[in-house]
């Protein structure tokens, strides 16, 4: 098998003009999809609140996680489906931890009866990163957002997008690696980007060969400021204390969030026959070339007998 690249758009619409030189595109076989889902939030006051859901079939997940006490808020969620809707969230209030995670894994089969070369077509959709807080920040304290984003073939990471939102008392601070999805201001609260397009080749795959196509998102926001502010007079809510049926009306300082979604395109492409073609790989087999050796040298001593005739 041929080791794994990335090419850009242009270079793989390079590649499939070769198809009006004798090569014809392919539709390969998905032969399974497995979707899992995670979504776990914790609390200062209780560990961890975990919801997962895996279908073998690829029909959907769908999970989400919450949880509060008078520390914090947190909520977690992950969902996908068989239209190619793939998301995850994590986020939170005051002092939490928060995390959701969604995998599609898809196997495919070469039944052309030759040797393809596989391209996998993707966008990945608008998301952000947010790392607020709206007091001092004390030593330690911190809010942070992030997300860890893969591409898999066998096993074998082929694209990764990784990034991290820190706002602690040194300021705010974005780490990224792999691709950078977004451009990121100097001391901003928030991290952006929008669609995102991209195509990979995954090699050359005889015929009969089968390969495994995995698409990893992970978000998680987390926190330990657990400072109230903006308290106001109201009801319900957090109290002051004081009891009765008003109280003071308090919200945290902190605020951490990732959102990562649709990653194979706004329209819903699945990691199937929509995202995934092949067109026939130009490997000549050796017995061909022996033969057009052949014919090439039979060629040449045909024109040198002329030669010695004329």
């Amino acid at each position: 098998m041929k080791s794994s690249m990335w090419v850009t758009p242009f270079q793989k619409n390079a590649l499939s003009a070769a198809v009006c030189l004798g090569l014809v595109a392919m539709v390969p076989a998905a032969q399974a999809t497995i979707l899992t889902a995670s979504a776990t939030v914790e609390m200062q006051s209780y560990g961890p609140l975990t919801d997962t859901e895996t279908d073998p079939s690829s029909v959907s997940v769908d999970v989400y996680s919450n949880g509060a006490d008078s520390t914090g808020y947190a909520y977690s969620a992950a969902w996908g489906n068989e239209s190619g809707d793939m998301f995850s969230r994590a986020s939170g209030d005051g002092f939490f931890s928060a995390e959701g995670h969604i995998q599609q894994v898809v196997e495919f089969t070469n039944n052309s009866g030759t040797a393809q070369n596989y391209f996998f077509d993707f966008t990945i959709n608008s998301g952000s990163l947010w790392a607020q807080n709206y007091a001092t920040l004390g030593t330690g304290e911190y809010v942070q957002a992030g997300n860890a984003v893969a591409i898999k073939l066998n096993g074998v990471d082929i694209f990764t997008s990784e990034a991290t939102l820190l706002n602690d008392e040194s300021g705010l601070s974005l780490s990224t690696s792999g691709v950078a999805l977004g451009s990121y201001v100097a001391g901003s609260s928030n991290y952006g980007w929008g669609n995102y397009t991209g195509t990979l080749d995954l090699g050359i795959f005889n015929a009969g060969d089968s390969f495994l196509l995995e698409y990893d998102i992970f978000t998680f926001a987390d926190s330990n400021a657990a400072t109230l502010s903006n308290c106001e007079e109201g009801y319900g809510g957090l109290s002051d204390g004081n009891g009765g049926d008003e109280e003071m009306l308090c919200w945290f300082t902190s605020y951490g969030s990732s959102r990562f979604g649709d990653p194979n395109g706004i329209n819903g492409m699945p990691i199937t026959n929509n995202t995934v073609t092949s067109t026939l790989a130009q490997v000549p087999e050796p017995a061909l070339l022996f033969l057009l050796g052949g014919g090439v040298a039979g060629l040449a001593f045909a024109r040198r007998n002329r030669a010695r005739k004329g």
